[in-house]
């Protein structure tokens, strides 16, 4: 090929060529990068949470959240009397009250995140440790939201492998016989993290259980987190107090008292006439018209 003077050869141009092509791509791929992030940071903003979130020391080592307004509804659990609880106990908080209604779950596991992310105290968790069963629920929604892996406490020696159980321990109800947590044995260890998550603490029972596994298994408690705690049961204070003041400064993470779930949060149909509260096949559809059994807590964030 000749221009003016110069001359350069086929594979010179074809060089050259391919040089810029390599260029363009170079920059069209950095372009596409640049937009990707761009759209993703949006879709995170628009996805976060919209309740301003605020942390509070309730007591040494004991932490709590600000209930603004908007926070207070989205956390408004459902509870039950015992004429229509699986349990003898006054009130049986409903965790589905919360599961079935996506905006509050979200509002849910929001709090939870922003305590247990990146930014949050102590550098955060390696683990979350959800206990049997409701701790399920709520501990693999923030697991997955922060990217963290799942343990499962498990009830009467249900997990697969070599296990290491807990001490017996009495819970706010009867059962039959005492239960005991177990963990599979390399399922945490040294340089483990971990956040324990359940749905409520009431006696301490449950919630020291899983606090003692994760000791004996050298890894550290970075927090106990329940939803609701049942002051007057008094099992923060056994967790304080437990084997010589061992665990008394564990911290613990609740989002309500049960005296912020009033009357109004009562689910018990009323003008109940049906007997019991399990109903025959046969008259399912029936009673369901009868009985208004929507959950009338819509929530708007």
């Amino acid at each position: 090929v000749r221009h003016c003077d110069a001359m350069i050869s086929v594979p010179q141009l074809l060089g050259a060529v391919a040089g810029v092509g390599v260029i363009v791509g170079i920059a069209s791929t950095l372009a596409a990068i640049s937009l990707h992030r761009a759209l993703l940071g949006r879709k995170k903003q628009e996805g976060g949470s919209k309740i301003p979130i605020t942390f509070r020391e309730v007591s040494k080592n004991h932490f709590s959240v600000v209930l603004n307004g908007q926070l207070k509804s989205s956390l408004a659990i459902r509870w039950f009397g015992p004429k229509f609880s699986p349990k003898d106990v006054p009130r049986f908080y409903d965790v589905a009250s919360i599961t079935e209604q996506p905006v509050a779950f979200k509002a849910l596991v929001d709090v939870f995140t922003a305590r247990y992310g990146r930014g949050g105290p102590r550098g955060g968790p390696t683990k979350i440790v959800g206990y049997d069963a409701r701790g399920f629920i709520l501990g693999a929604a923030v697991a997955v939201a922060l990217g963290l892996p799942l343990v499962l406490l498990r009830k009467d020696r249900k997990n697969p492998g070599v296990l290491v159980e807990s001490a017996a321990y009495d819970k706010e109800y009867h059962e039959a016989a005492a239960e005991r947590m177990c963990l599979r044995l390399g399922s945490v260890g040294p340089g483990d993290r971990v956040v324990l998550i359940d749905d409520l603490i009431a006696t301490g029972g449950t919630a020291l259980s899983g606090i003692e596994l994760v000791v004996a298994l050298g890894a550290t408690v970075h927090e106990f987190a329940a939803v609701i705690e049942l002051p007057e049961l008094s099992g923060i204070d056994k967790i304080r107090s437990a084997d010589g003041g061992r665990y008394r400064d564990v911290p613990v993470f609740t989002l309500l008292v049960d005296s912020d779930l009033g009357p109004e949060a009562c689910w018990d149909p009323s003008d109940w006439k049906e007997g019991g509260r399990i109903i025959e096949l046969a008259d399912a559809k029936r009673v369901q018209a009868k009985y208004s059994f929507k959950l009338d807590h819509a929530v708007s964030v």
